[in-house]
């Protein structure tokens, strides 16, 4: 199998689990976020998914506007501007930390910029409150994917894997489901 052929499955599988979420979510929550505003996320998520499984990279053409966009989420929904920013900080921040100790420890990198401008990304859309759940929601997933394609032995520790996609669906799971208060 292909690369591009993997990728392309990938995808098609982490957008059927996000257009699911999305519709229960809908059915479940109807009036809980606007519809414009989850639309324009789930193809940004959609893009930005395709990118990591194809190239291993989350494009700052995508990211950065995704953090502008939830900064202005927050000030047009009414919501905690100083809490929007300090998740965009802490999220941004945490993702460099994770990498710093890796690097400290392997000589490699542990996670790519790309996935902290994702998690800034969530911060602001979110607020930092909702950080740690969308790292919980996307990490955990992650972590039973890569154990079941595994067979249940541990990972290859140069094996390189997209985290992006599992921060996207932490990420989407927060916003369309009211798990955490969010801003």
């Amino acid at each position: 199998m292909t690369d591009a052929h993997r990728a392309r499955i990938q995808t098609l599988a982490m957008t059927t689990v996000l257009l699911l979420i999305g519709l229960a979510a809908q059915i479940l929550y109807p009036f809980y976020r606007p519809l414009w505003a989850t639309v324009i996320l789930f193809a940004v998520f959609i893009a930005l998914i395709w990118c990591d499984f194809r190239h291993m990279i989350l494009p700052d053409m995508l990211t950065f506007p995704l953090i502008a966009a939830g900064l202005g989420w927050t000030i047009w929904s009414g919501g905690s501007l100083p809490l929007a920013v300090a998740g965009g900080v802490i999220g941004y921040l945490l993702v460099r930390l994770i990498n710093v100790v890796w690097q400290a420890r392997s000589g490699m990198d542990g996670m790519g910029l790309g996935d902290g401008k994702l998690l800034a990304a969530a911060g602001t859309w979110l607020g930092a409150l909702a950080l740690p759940t969308t790292i919980m929601i996307g990490s955990g997933v992650a972590l039973l994917l890569v154990l079941v394609v595994g067979g249940g032995r541990a990972p290859n520790r140069n094996k390189r894997i997209a985290f992006g996609p599992f921060i996207a669906l932490g990420f989407w799971a927060c916003w369309v489901f009211p798990i955490v208060p969010v801003i």
